[in-house]
């Protein structure tokens, strides 16, 4: 997670954040350490061979942040059918590079291309239980989704990281990914817990707080259901 702003840098902690192994022999000319991105305000030049400061290196990261738009609230419904808790539907420039950039899919037998899937996004499912201390709001993506609902209904036929053993590849996520939520460009919450989801259906990310003494539905989006003012930030190591 980005190097420190300020104190001791040593140029082993910067190799580390590139992707490299610790102690291993390492210069400020290897192509991993010029592709860290700068912090805002700083410069790393990536051309090889040219002067670089040592100083620009503060607050750098190795990762890459894939940044998601909210596109639409789907408020908590005790409807048989589709009823489930609130929703935020994500969006991003391009699906596909997000979802091939945080998750490998790692068995055989689902083997099939993210790219065969279709309307895939991204969602928070905002849910507190109280039988399991694992409960608490997840993140994870879905295809075939029609902005109205993340439930299987008669106009969809979807399923996700986080949902009920629907048929669909088995997507494990890729160490270090962790999400920040935005509401009005406030954080809000930043979730790094990594959890496999329904008997192996695939990993999302989850915050693990159960806040309630009874379940709860909506309890990060229930003031904050425009849908337009959420944002996702997917932070992936080493893309």
């Amino acid at each position: 997670m980005a190097l420190p702003t300020s104190g001791a840098l040593s140029l082993n902690a910067i190799h580390v954040e590139a992707g490299g192994t610790s102690g291993t022999q390492c210069s400020m000319n290897d192509t991993d350490i010029r592709g860290l991105s700068p912090a805002s305000g700083k410069t790393i030049n990536s051309t090889l061979g040219t002067q670089v400061d040592f100083n620009n290196y503060y607050g750098a990261s190795g990762e890459t942040v894939y940044q998601m738009t909210g596109v639409s609230y789907i408020a908590y419904s005790t409807s048989s059918k589709t009823g489930g808790p609130a929703h935020i539907i994500f969006k991003t420039a391009s699906e596909q590079s997000t979802i091939d950039a945080a998750w490998v899919n790692s068995l055989s037998s689902y083997n099939t291309s993210f790219s065969s899937y279709n309307n895939k996004a991204f969602f928070i499912e905002d849910y507190y239980g109280t039988t399991n201390s694992n409960n608490g709001p997840l993140m994870g993506w879905a295809y075939d989704v029609v902005y109205t609902s993340v439930r299987p209904s008669s106009t969809m036929s979807t399923r996700s990281l986080a949902n009920d053993g629907v048929a669909g590849p088995e997507a494990y996520m890729k160490s270090g990914v962790y999400c920040k939520l935005y509401y009005s460009n406030s954080l809000i919450e930043t979730w790094t817990l990594q959890q496999n989801e329904n008997w192996g259906d695939g990993t999302c990310l989850r915050k693990v707080s159960r806040t309630t003494t009874s379940a709860s539905y909506n309890v990060i989006t229930s003031s904050r259901t425009t849908a337009s003012n959420w944002r996702l930030d997917l932070h992936v190591s080493g893309t």
